[in-house]
C-alpha cells in the first residue's frame, strides 16, 4: 500500500530542460540573487530520509510536487 500527497502551485512552470535537475543543490530557476537553489534539495533529503520519494511536475495550474510513501 503506498500514500501520495500532490502540492500544487500557481506558479510559473518550470523550464523543460531544468525539471530533471531541481533536486540538485544549488539549482535555481529565480533571477540571480533571488534564491539559494536549496528548497527542493533539502526536500528530497528529507523526503529520503524518511523513506519517500519526491517527484515534480509542470501542470496546467502550475507546477506540482508530490510526495509519496510506500508501505
Amino acid at each position: 500500500e503506498s500514500q501520495e500527497l500532490t502540492i500544487t502551485n500557481t506558479a510559473t512552470p518550470i523550464d523543460e530542460a531544468l525539471l530533471p535537475h531541481v533536486f540538485e543543490a544549488f539549482v535555481t530557476s529565480s533571477d540571480r540573487g533571488k534564491g539559494h537553489g536549496l528548497g527542493l534539495y533539502v526536500v528530497q533529503s528529507y523526503a529520503r530520509l524518511l523513506g519517500m520519494q519526491v517527484g515534480i511536475a509542470n501542470v496546467a495550474e502550475g507546477v506540482a510536487v508530490t510526495l509519496t510513501r510506500t508501505a
